[in-house]
């Protein structure tokens, strides 16, 4: 009696380990922008994004020359509560016209409040400051609030 024994061999290549273009690190998780399909390590993504969002910008895909918008549901989960909270308000932000914005006088709030042609009185929605909306500077800078509280902190 005569037995075979056979034996299969398959050529399985090792894990390929890419090369990130931030941090230049080699690692086998990775971070794709859905939109545009270039690839990132997750903490450069993380850190990517707290950058952009403390300039008071939506974060973009970090590529050179790649103006692909991150999307804020494929990135919530790689954020603290409250980056999450400062980019849906950049969200918000974006979506007013530069001509249409105006911001709460209050040096320590400077939300985005919404505009009127009358000049009436409103209360900003965030702080409950009173203002004048007449007049009222609508160029400030949309990171003001979030620098005010980034300060408060370290005080």
């Amino acid at each position: 009696m005569e037995t075979i024994v056979s034996e299969i061999s398959i050529h399985m290549p090792p894990l390929q380990k890419k090369t990130y273009r931030i941090c230049f690190d080699e690692a086998e998780h990775m971070f794709t922008i859905a939109l545009c399909g270039h690839e990132f390590c997750t903490e450069c993504v993380k850190r990517h994004i707290e950058v952009r969002l403390l300039e008071g910008s939506v974060p973009r895909c970090p590529h050179y020359h790649c103006g692909s918008k991150l999307s804020f549901t494929s990135c919530a989960n790689l954020l603290m509560p409250k980056l999450r909270e400062m980019w849906e308000r950049r969200i918000k932000e974006e979506s007013v016209p530069m001509a249409d914005r105006v911001y709460c006088p209050n040096p320590r709030c400077s939300a985005l409040m919404s505009k009127t042609g009358d000049g009436t009185m409103r209360c900003c929605f965030e702080c409950g400051e009173p203002a004048k909306l007449r007049g009222i500077v609508t160029c400030r800078a949309t990171i003001t609030r979030d620098w005010v509280q980034i300060l408060q902190k370290m005080i």
